[in-house]
């Protein structure tokens, strides 16, 4: 029971703050266990890892995840599952019928189990394949191997009836507060009591580790001299060093420490404290179910301790997610906040205005995504990826492997996946089974898979491929899906995405690595080199090494005690992996030559990026390397602009089909002022791109999104009117900054982050500074992009340099459409290049303005001309919290009409049918040869202009509700 749970009278004293203690006794033997750092990949307790940070190290679910199995118990779950090397670890039932259970990740099918003593609610932690049992009388661990649990080692309690908190795992150590007063240490292998490490008075206790930093004891107790509750925040670090912190617990002789239901249960831990880092500043957050109480009689259930012994207070209540220093976790009211290392808080979403269906809990993380109970969000981009409203478990979904996850009830155990796994593992499981043969340069057709089909080959109905077989049986159909390239020989290639060939090749090369690799830890393992077996093993799962067979590859490792001196067998170690490395890179160099052979040189250029990333450090190999890369560098391409190889531009330029323009092209001579000089120029099929920036990533996203953006018009508006005009090439250009941007003066607003000018057919841009990119959610670079380049398409390509003058009514579609194809461009990626998104931020923003009655009225928008668009206010109207996206908006009169009319754009093309959305392109069409529409609505489908609106306001309101 929480000692924050008993009746306790109100009591208020300032915090006080003591001096940093050096400790008595020096953290010995930590050193050794550095080595053996705890993985970030597992969920081995129950905020995830050490530093309970809730977040493991694993490709997120960004998509709704469907679920693959689901187990039922007959008895009630007695533990949190905790999860290692793709095993599911969890106690269930009471009494004589508690049994802690394996279970296998992908399937849910039970593979062991072991009867535990005792009753009551059980902790669970694991490491390596030793499962640690924490329970009122005391500590059990048990070594899983295969089929069954052994007994590994036992550590009775000297309190029958005592619970001192969670044990953690760190070093490859145990820690357990036990008996109310002591952390101890213990090797998590054998049981062996290795140290004390913390004392107090206190009734409950838990550690944490992060980096290189440990907490060793965060306790709450009764002060011996002060009448109520109070909490000892006690933070040990490696550098030898105490921060003993005391606050004061707010309450009354009615219980406060009520659980709110986005906590997890009644019997969770009273607090949780994590470590925040910002740069040199760390700072130590720590939340209970009861309030903290500051100076000035403020409660909050959060403090934040500071570096010089200050406190912030914070507004997270739950046990938060800790994502590069920054805290998200829900307030008691239902918000969700960000708190960062010096206090800085932001609400990103509000109570009343989640996602339609989406649970508040306490959050986990996997690479920059925040999952709930039911919903995920990305953090970079602020979107909330999906919501699957009827997915019932109890709390936050538990992160279980690459795209996986696992949600539990009472007495149930839940596998869910990402639809698209199948795909990817069908793929993986392929690559696995069969050593890909390197394909012969003869004609023939590689598959993305990495197979090849040798023989004469021709293009049938469907655009797939049929090859002929060499005895002249049934010839081999691949279908266009599964194309990477067809040719050799004589014949000519034919390969649309020079990415499909870099990954079939990329597939050749990880079927080698994984069957190398893997035979040299099956001999690192035998040796006892565990260290290095572990990183061999890590090598291969880089090569797509099936996260099934790693697992099982690990348990072999299980229980064995490392050689006591690898050192002396370094080098020979050193040699087999210098071997195996080289080996894959002579596999690469024949993935250049065959791609050399059939004038594929950008898909050979990534091939010997990827060969430069797996190369030993052999001089030899780097010197063949840089004369490969030589002779494949284009002649356009800027070696004095440029930084870094070629290479890692052509990993960036190839998915865009990009190239570099060398000085003599014609495309250069539109180039003039600052343009002629310090800039890299390069060609896509659509695109020419002048750029100021000398970032390959940068510069090679903005390439992929106008690209894609100009894909996706051509599906939008299948039947284009000018169609002879798609072999101009757009005019796109990147300024380094907002100075250089507005300094070119050819027209671009103060305000604007990017603008296409008809009068000489360029698009300009700039590459937001931090200040610039400050407001949450503001429009960034490739959302604007992809809106400048839509005006740009519609008025070269659609309509043939024709525009309305600034009287024309309607200006409303030509800003609409834009804001329509800019947002949803950006999500094209993960919704199979659909247009169809109701959830990015132009409609999201319009549907929480249609919200608070400060919509622009219909009639106003559908006459309002270009000219009466630039009259309107920039100052700021309206504050929006959004739904779908993490963060809030501040909008301007102007800014307002933007995100209407985009939402309107979307309404139109994608709520009327085929007959509105053709109704709604020849208005536009209509709009930019000047036509003017008196009864636009008419035009559109409608009866009058309040009937289009009422529609439409429905339409926000059912986003809404």
């Amino acid at each position: 029971m929480s000692p924050c749970g008993a009746a306790v009278r109100r009591s208020v004293i300032a915090v006080l703050i003591a001096a940093m203690l050096a400790l008595s006794a020096p953290l010995t033997a930590l050193a050794q266990d550095a080595a053996d750092a705890p993985s970030t990949r597992w969920w081995t307790q129950r905020r995830g890892n050490a530093d309970r940070s809730g977040s493991v190290d694993v490709e997120p679910l960004r998509a709704a995840p469907v679920t693959v199995w689901r187990v039922e118990f007959e008895h009630d779950l007695a533990s949190r599952p905790v999860i290692w090397g793709g095993h599911i670890y969890i106690v269930v039932g009471s009494g004589r019928h508690r049994r802690l259970r394996a279970l296998r990740l992908e399937t849910g099918a039970e593979v062991a189990s072991a009867t535990l003593k005792g009753s009551g609610p059980v902790e669970l932690v694991t490491h390596r394949g030793i499962v640690v049992a924490r329970e009122a009388a005391g500590v059990t661990a048990f070594r899983h191997r295969g089929a069954r649990f052994q007994k590994a080692w036992h550590v009775a309690s000297e309190y029958e009836d005592a619970y001192d908190g969670a044990p953690c795992v760190a070093w490859g150590s145990v820690w357990l507060p036990m008996d109310g007063s002591v952390t101890r240490r213990f090797d998590v292998q054998t049981g062996e009591r290795l140290d004390t490490r913390f004392q107090s008075e206190a009734l409950l206790s838990v550690c944490t580790s992060h980096d290189d930093r440990l907490t060793l004891g965060a306790t709450i107790g009764t002060h011996p001299r002060q009448r109520g509750i109070f909490l000892y925040l006690e933070l040990r670090g490696l550098d030898n060093e105490l921060a003993r912190t005391v606050f004061a617990l707010r309450g009354d002789d009615t219980p406060i420490c009520e659980v709110a239901s986005y906590d997890d249960s009644e019997d969770d831990a009273s607090f949780t404290a994590v470590q925040l880092a910002t740069g040199r500043r760390r700072s130590w957050l720590v939340t209970s179910l009861c309030d903290f109480e500051g100076k000035s009689g403020v409660a909050s259930p959060g403090v934040l301790v500071m570096p010089d012994g200050s406190v912030v207070l914070s507004p997270i209540a739950t046990p938060p997610a800790v994502h590069r220093g920054v805290a998200f976790g829900f307030t008691r009211a239902g918000d969700l906040v960000a708190v960062d290392a010096t206090g800085a808080q932001r609400t990103l979403l509000t109570s009343d205005n989640r996602p339609r269906g989406a649970l508040p809990s306490a959050p986990t993380l996997a690479r920059g995504v925040l999952l709930f109970r039911n919903w995920a969000a990305d953090i970079e981009s602020g979107r909330v990826l999906w919501v699957a409203p009827d997915l019932d478990v109890a709390e936050s979904l538990i992160p279980a492997g690459d795209h996986r996850a696992i949600g539990f009830t009472s007495a149930a155990l839940i596998g869910l996946a990402d639809v698209s796994i199948v795909e990817a593992e069908l793929l993986q499981s392929t690559a696995v089974v069969e050593r890909r043969e390197v394909p012969q340069d003869v004609p023939g057709v590689l598959r993305l898979d990495g197979t090849f089909v040798p023989g004469t080959w021709a293009f049938v109905d469907g655009g797939d491929v049929e090859v002929s077989a060499p005895d002249g049986g049934v010839p081999a159909r691949v279908s266009r899906e599964h194309l990477a390239c067809a040719g050799g020989g004589e014949t000519d290639t034919t390969c649309d995405d020079p990415m499909r060939v870099v990954d079939a090749w990329r597939r050749i090369v990880d079927s080698h690595a994984q069957h190398a690799f893997v035979g040299l830890f099956r001999r690192l393992a035998r040796e006892r080199l565990l260290a290095d077996a572990r990183r061999t093993l890590a090598i291969a799962g880089a090569h797509g090494l099936p996260v099934e067979t790693s697992d099982a590859l690990e348990v072999l490792l299980a229980g064995k005690r490392p050689l006591k001196d690898p050192a002396a067998r370094a080098p020979r170690v050193q040699r087999n992996e210098a071997k195996e490395r080289a080996a894959l890179v002579t596999t690469y160099l024949s993935g250049v030559a065959w791609c050399r052979e059939r004038e594929l040189d950008g898909a050979a250029s990534c091939l010997l990026a990827l060969a430069a990333d797996v190369a030993p450090d052999d001089a030899e190999t780097h010197r063949k390397l840089h004369a490969l890369e030589t002779a494949l560098r284009p002649s356009g391409f800027d070696v004095a602009r440029a930084p870094g190889a070629w290479m890692r531009w052509a990993r960036e330029l190839v998915p865009s089909g990009a190239t570099p323009v060398s000085p003599s092209d014609p495309g250069r001579e539109r180039a003039t002022g600052i343009w002629r000089e310090g800039t890299m120029v390069f060609r896509t099929r659509n695109v020419l791109f002048f750029s100021r920036v000398n970032d390959p990533e940068t510069v090679g996203r903005c390439l992929r999104q106008a690209e894609g953006t100009v894909r996706a018009l051509e599906r939008l508006f299948p039947h284009r009117a000018s169609e002879a005009l798609d072999s101009q090439l757009l005019d796109v250009r990147l300024h380094r900054s907002r100075a250089d941007y507005l300094a070119e003066g050819t027209g671009g607003a103060s305000w604007s982050a990017g603008y296409y000018s008809p009068r000489d057919g360029v698009s300009r841009f700039f590459v937001k500074s931090a200040v610039d990119a400050a407001e949450p959610l503001g429009r960034g670079l490739f959302s604007t992009l992809a809106h400048e380049v839509t005006h740009h398409w519609i008025h070269r390509r659609l309509i043939g340099d024709q525009s309305s003058v600034a009287t024309t009514p309607g200006y409303w579609v030509v800003e609409g459409i834009a804001q329509f194809v800019g947002d949803q461009a950006v999500e094209m990626g993960r919704r199979s290049d659909r247009l169809d998104d109701p959830t990015v931020p132009s409609i999201d923003a319009a549907a929480q303005v249609a919200r608070g009655g400060k919509l622009i009225p219909m009639a106003r928008l559908l006459a309002m001309p270009r000219l009466g668009f630039a009259g309107l206010d920039d100052d700021s109207i309206v504050t929006v919290d959004l739904r779908n996206n993490l963060g809030a908006l501040r909008l301007s009169e102007r800014s307002v009409f933007y995100e209407q009319a985009g939402a309107l754009a979307f309404f139109l093309a994608n709520r009327g049918g085929a007959d509105g959305r053709r109704r709604f392109f020849e208005y536009l069409v209509a709009h930019y040869r000047g036509a003017s529409h008196a009864e636009v609505w008419r035009e559109l489908g409608f009866v009058s202009v309040e009937d289009l609106e009422a529609r439409f306001v429905a339409w926000l309101h059912e986003l809404t509700r």
